[in-house]
């Protein structure tokens, strides 16, 4: 339930409150666990923000409601609260001491405010110029700049859906075993791992959706076919890495993949 007077339903947490010394303090003072008195914080926080007298107000917290919640003792609830009081953190009249430090009514009801007025803007259809006039020229581009975002929105969800759906990259180790299992027999086409690394970036650069097994055979066909004039080796992974833009590129993978699907 929202406070009175105000549209909030939600309340201010600061980074480094669970680590706070005070609440180590009043644990200790209290004899309980440190969580526990984290615990009974957090639901007098919580009371605060909802109260019907007064946000920040702890005055009308239910002790066996919070005991019933937490599944805790009422004496130790009570004992918690108490020591809560003694550290100066609620005040004799069962405020929390520091409630409009850290939940600034002005700033956060204007935020709140605001968010309700753009809200009631948009269902209206209205769009409001900086001079506080509705024209068509800032209606215009209201609706510009909605329209690309929702393309934009909708781009980036296409393109998350296709990286989420696509076949992982292949792995130079990938490749390696592919050719040494197209290649068995016929002279090392790759002399090194670094020839490999760089034939596989060379192909992915052209033909990102090339498989390793792909690429193994296209190139031990590629080396088979100039055996007779390109010396095994060095020469022959130089050969094989430079042609790769003729045998992924266009028609020419195309037509591999056509091939191999017939077969």
């Amino acid at each position: 339930m929202a406070a009175r007077g105000t549209s909030l339903n939600w309340y201010r947490v600061y980074h480094g409150m669970p680590s706070d010394s005070k609440l180590g303090l009043v644990a200790s003072r209290a004899g309980v666990l440190r969580g526990h008195a984290l615990a009974v914080w957090l639901c007098l926080l919580d009371q605060a923000s909802q109260s019907e007298a007064e946000r920040g107000s702890v005055a009308e917290i239910d002790a066996d409601q919070v005991a019933y919640m937490l599944e805790f003792d009422r004496s130790e609830i009570d004992t918690i609260i108490e020591a809560f009081r003694d550290k100066g953190m609620i005040d004799a009249a069962g405020h929390l001491t520091a409630w409009e430090k850290r939940n600034p009514v002005r700033e956060d009801a204007s935020a709140a405010r605001t968010r309700e007025y753009r809200k009631r803007q948009k269902e209206a259809g209205n769009v409001t110029g900086s001079d506080g006039v509705v024209t068509q020229s800032d209606a215009a581009v209201t609706r510009g700049d909605t329209t690309r975002r929702l393309e934009e929105s909708r781009g980036d969800k296409k393109r998350k859906e296709t990286s989420s759906s696509s076949t992982p990259p292949p792995t130079t180790t990938a490749l390696a075993n592919a050719l040494n299992a197209r290649n068995a027999t016929g002279p090392p086409i790759c002399q090194s791992d670094q020839d490999v690394a760089l034939l596989l970036e060379r192909v992915l650069e052209i033909e990102p959706t090339a498989r390793p097994e792909e690429i193994a055979d296209m190139v031990t066909r590629k080396a088979a076919a100039v055996a007779g004039s390109v010396a095994a080796g060095a020469a022959l992974t130089a050969y094989i890495i430079g042609s790769v833009p003729t045998m992924f590129s266009g028609e020419e993978f195309a037509k591999y993949r056509r091939e191999v699907a017939a077969a």
